[in-house]
C-alpha cells in the first residue's frame, strides 16, 4: 500500500502506515514490535482470544487485503475510515444473511406472485437470477444483491455485497450484473436468466459498440461470461423505471 517496504505479511497488516490507522481506527492496540513471523501472531490469537475480538480482527484483515488488492490491480486508494467502514458495514450483511437463511426461502416463494414490480418465473426447468445495486452519490461505496430463484420462485441462494469506488448509477448496476455472472459461474446452474431492473445497463450490455467510457471495462467482461456460457442471457425486469441516483 505505501511502497515504503518488501511486501511482506507483517508488513502489509500490520507496519503498512494504511494497516496501522486500520487497527487504531477500530480501536485495537497491538504490539507487533516483538512478532516476526504474522501467522504465528495469528495462530496464537486463534488459541487465547475471544469470539468477539477474533471476528474483529478477521474483519480488519479482511479490508486490509480487500483494499491492498484495490490498489494494486486497479489504482484505487481510499483512507482507513472508508475501508473498515466498509468491512464493518460486509461482515454486518454476512451475519443478517447467515441468520435469515433459513427464513427467505418461504418469505420469497410467498411474496413472488404479488410483486409489484413484474418478476415472473423463468421457463419451467431453468433459473433466474436478480441483480440490483444501491448507490448514493458522494459515498465511497455501494451495496449490491443476488438472487437466484427456480420456476417455482423458489429462493435457491442469495448473495449480497459491498463494494467500491464507482461514479454512477450505471456503473453501479452493470458492476452488479458482473458480480452475479461471476457468481454464477461458480455455481452448477445451467440455463439461467440474469435479470437486471436497470434499462440502460441492459441496454449497454446486449448493444455490442456501446462502450461506455466508465463502465467499458466491465461491459467487455459481461459480454465475455455470456457468450461463453450457453443457455446464459440477460433480460430487463419489466415494470421497472430507470434508477435514478439517491
Amino acid at each position: 500500500m505505501c511502497d515504503s517496504d518488501v511486501e511482506h505479511l507483517l508488513h502489509v497488516f500490520f507496519d503498512c502506515p494504511f494497516a496501522a490507522s486500520c487497527w487504531q481506527y477500530v480501536g485495537l492496540s497491538l504490539d507487533m514490535s516483538m512478532v516476526e513471523f504474522a501467522p504465528d501472531w495469528l495462530l496464537h490469537k486463534l488459541n487465547g482470544t475471544g469470539h468477539d475480538e477474533l471476528l474483529l480482527i478477521a474483519r480488519v484483515l479482511w479490508g486490509i487485503w480487500f483494499f491492498r488488492n484495490k490498489k494494486v490491480w486497479e489504482n484505487k486508494v481510499v483512507n482507513s475510515r472508508i475501508a473498515m467502514d466498509w468491512s464493518a458495514k460486509y461482515f454486518s450483511d454476512w451475519k443478517l444473511a447467515k441468520e435469515s437463511r433459513t427464513a427467505v426461502p418461504a418469505t420469497s416463494t410467498t411474496n413472488c406472485h404479488a410483486s409489484p414490480h413484474r418478476w415472473k418465473p423463468p421457463a419451467t426447468g431453468a433459473f433466474k437470477l436478480n441483480t440490483d445495486a444501491t448507490f448514493k452519490v458522494g459515498e465511497g461505496s455501494f451495496s449490491i444483491g443476488l438472487l437466484l430463484r427456480d420456476h417455482q420462485g423458489k429462493l435457491i441462494i442469495g448473495k449480497v455485497q459491498r463494494l467500491v469506488m464507482v461514479s454512477s448509477v450505471l456503473e453501479a448496476e452493470v458492476v452488479a450484473i458482473r458480480e452475479g455472472l461471476l457468481w454464477l459461474a461458480s455455481l452448477s446452474y445451467q440455463n439461467v436468466e440474469v435479470e437486471s431492473d436497470s434499462l440502460l445497463a441492459v441496454q449497454a450490455i446486449t448493444r455490442p459498440h456501446d462502450n461506455i467510457l466508465e463502465v467499458g471495462y466491465a461491459l467487455d467482461e459481461c459480454r465475455a461470461m455470456i457468450q461463453s456460457r450457453s443457455g446464459v442471457s440477460i433480460h430487463l425486469l419489466k415494470g421497472k423505471q430507470t434508477k435514478q441516483p439517491i
